[in-house]
């Protein structure tokens, strides 16, 4: 008989076996370039999902687990750093080199997904991230009765303007900063504000079954629309009688909260305490412009070393999400109860 502790790996899924190789693998990793040791499991686990022999879908969980560490990073250990660097030379290093590293981190999980890993799930499953304006007719009458009956009562547009401060925004929201304009406005009036909330209910990829999904010969093909482009799609609905001259995806991470101490250690924080948390990264959209980014780093008080405009996806495209439906986890259908339509 085998002693307890012992481990047969046959008697193991291969799933559950794959993901302990890969948490032992961390217990010895030691990264080739001069990272500090909370970056470390987020370089090994992209270290990982860049591996080309592993399948897609575990890719894409390992590169999520990375995104998943990094915000961590940034929520839990950011803000010690940054309220002992002036007491620490270390740790005043550490945040000066930061930027360099992440925006590093972040182009090489945008070169992965943009040339290899989008690219094999069109190949290997049909799976395809289509923008609205490219559906057909059909397909796009089916969306627009989606977004006015599921997505359209989610929403609560929030002006910012004089007579609206600006609004707080929560951490890990996903966000679209729009830019509005009177019909037949001058070039020199000033610009208007919205901001809007990608609601979390819905699903990061919706499934558009209606039209979509005609392959060529012998081929399946699956259309996924993100939720947040649907959502710029539909904007001129949402602000009648006014000019969308653009809209930006933002992306919020503030402090993590305090943890309970050992002398109290029921303790529970207030909104007003919660409202107080400072933001410690600021992720924009690469077209962002440069005035309307600065408005946006100066309301949210975010720190210069900390705010990055992001080369493709903010938020890394939710990849468990699309793992979930290379693996047959559609949220259009098993995990999303808005998939059929009345």
């Amino acid at each position: 008989m085998k002693p307890r502790h012992q481990l047969d790996l046959h008697d193991v899924d291969p799933m559950v076996a794959r993901a302990q190789a890969l948490a032992q693998g961390l217990r010895t990793y030691h990264p080739t370039e001069d990272l500090p040791p909370a970056l470390w499991e987020t370089a090994y686990l992209l270290q990982e999902g860049a591996d080309i022999q592993r399948p897609v879908a575990e890719r894409l969980r390992i590169l999520g687990l990375m995104a998943t560490t990094l915000d961590q990073f940034f929520a839990v250990d950011v803000p010690v750093w940054r309220a002992q660097a002036n007491d620490d030379p270390v740790l005043a290093q550490r945040l000066q080199a930061m930027p360099l590293q992440i925006e590093s981190i972040t182009q090489r999980v945008s070169t992965m997904l943009r040339t290899d890993i989008l690219p094999r799930l069109t190949d290997e499953a049909g799976i395809h991230i289509c923008a609205p304006a490219e559906l057909e007719d059909i397909a796009q009458q089916w969306v627009r009765r989606f977004f006015q009956l599921r997505v359209y009562p989610l929403l609560t547009p929030l002006a910012v303007d004089p007579g609206h401060p600006f609004p707080f925004i929560s951490s890990f929201s996903l966000n679209l900063l729009v830019e509005l304009h009177p019909e037949g406005y001058e070039a020199w009036e000033p610009a208007n504000y919205a901001r809007i909330k990608v609601p979390r209910l819905l699903p990061r990829f919706i499934h558009v079954p209606v039209g979509a999904d005609q392959g060529a010969p012998g081929q399946t093909k699956r259309c996924f629309l993100q939720s947040e482009e649907m959502l710029r799609f539909f904007l001129p609905d949402l602000f009648p009688g006014l000019v969308v001259h653009g809209a930006y995806l933002f992306r919020v991470i503030r402090a993590a909260e305090p943890r309970p101490t050992k002398s109290n250690p029921l303790q529970r924080h207030s909104r007003q305490q919660e409202l107080s948390l400072p933001v410690v990264r600021l992720d924009v959209e690469q077209s962002m412009p440069d005035a309307i980014f600065n408005w946006l780093v100066d309301h949210l008080n975010a720190p210069a070393f900390a705010c990055y405009r992001m080369p493709d996806q903010i938020g890394e495209l939710q990849l468990v999400e699309l793992a979930n439906i290379l693996d047959g986890i559609d949220p259009g259908a098993a995990a999303n109860p808005w998939s059929k339509l009345p």
